[in-house]
C-alpha cells in the first residue's frame, strides 16, 4: 500500500476513446491521482506545453499521431523527456524497437494501472512541484 503524498501526482491520460479515458480517469482519481485528459497525441503535446504531468498513460492505437509517435515527441522535449509513460495497447508491442517505461495490455485491471504508476513515480529522484 502506498502512503498518501502531500500532493496528488498529476497523470495525463491520452486516448482517443472517450469512454476509456473516463474509466481510467475515475479509477486513478479514486486512487489518489490528479487526472488530466487528452483525446489525441496532438492534444497531449498541447497539454504538456501548458502543464507538465508527473506521469502519462498513453494509448498506442490512435488515429493521426499514434502512441509511439507521441512518445517520441514527448522524449524530444526537455520538459517531458523524463516523465514516465505507461503505454496501453490491445496488441503486442514488444517487437517494436522502443523502450517504454511500462507496457500494459488493454484492457488492464485497475490494480495493474495503479501499481504500475506508483512504481514508476517512486523511482523519480525528487518530488515535482
Amino acid at each position: 500500500m502506498h502512503q498518501s503524498p502531500k500532493r496528488r501526482p498529476r497523470v495525463l491520460i491520452v486516448d482517443d476513446d472517450d469512454d476509456g479515458r473516463e474509466i481510467y480517469g475515475c479509477i486513478l482519481d479514486r486512487a489518489g491521482f490528479s487526472v488530466d485528459q487528452a483525446g489525441s497525441g496532438a492534444g497531449a503535446l498541447a497539454h504538456v506545453a501548458r502543464t507538465r504531468p508527473d506521469a502519462i498513460v498513453l494509448d498506442y492505437q490512435m488515429p493521426g499521431m499514434n502512441g509511439a509517435e507521441t512518445w517520441r515527441q514527448l522524449r524530444r522535449r526537455a520538459a517531458t523527456r523524463r516523465v514516465p509513460v505507461v503505454m496501453l495497447s490491445g496488441t503486442e508491442l514488444t517487437a517494436l524497437p522502443v523502450t517504454w517505461d511500462a507496457l500494459l495490455e488493454k484492457p488492464c485491471t485497475a490494480e495493474e494501472l495503479i501499481e504500475t504508476l506508483w512504481r514508476l513515480l517512486e523511482r523519480l529522484p525528487s518530488p515535482r512541484v
